[in-house]
């Protein structure tokens, strides 16, 4: 069984067979593709730890270790204090069957507010899912074997060039 939860306010749940092939399930795929991005982006200094361990769960070795480097780097800013990022999902692409783009507005703020910025990024990932054979933790994190091979960002330019 593969339940599948609707977001917050809606209180509904859809059961389907585990024989649910998440490719062809369109709702399904961008939302686990999303999820991944937010995942990843947002920074709230508040349950960075638990994302960080699903994203490890959702990502190939090499993607992992790119993102750890990334996150203990001193001058990145997962590191900079007193930065804050809100992720605001703004489209899902699926270009071919392991392909997708996912274009999203990042929200950068200090502790109290009183400087936001607006940022909009687009990320590509590469993707498959495969058979899990790690810890029951980690498969309840990750049941449908979503894996990130790659993954890229790039900030998008308004039409004047700036950012």
């Amino acid at each position: 069984m593969l339940l599948k939860f609707s977001d917050g306010d809606s209180r509904f749940v859809t059961i389907d067979d585990t024989n649910l092939n998440v490719r062809n399930n369109e709702e399904l795929l961008k939302s686990i593709l999303a999820g991944y991005v937010k995942n990843r982006e947002l920074i709230n200094r508040i349950d960075d730890a638990q994302r960080y361990n699903e994203i490890r769960t959702q990502s190939s070795r090499q993607v992992w270790e790119d993102f750890q480097n990334l996150v203990s780097d001193p001058n990145s800013i997962y590191t900079t204090k007193n930065y804050y990022r809100d992720i605001k999902i703004i489209n899902v692409a699926i270009l071919s069957q392991n392909v997708a783009t996912i274009d999203f507005q990042a929200e950068i703020t200090n502790p109290t507010r009183t400087e936001v910025t607006y940022k909009k990024y687009r990320s590509a990932i590469e993707y498959d899912f495969r058979k899990q054979s790690n810890t029951y933790a980690d498969i309840m994190k990750n049941p449908t074997g979503f894996i990130v091979d790659k993954y890229r960002v790039t900030q998008i330019l308004d039409e004047k060039g700036e950012q």
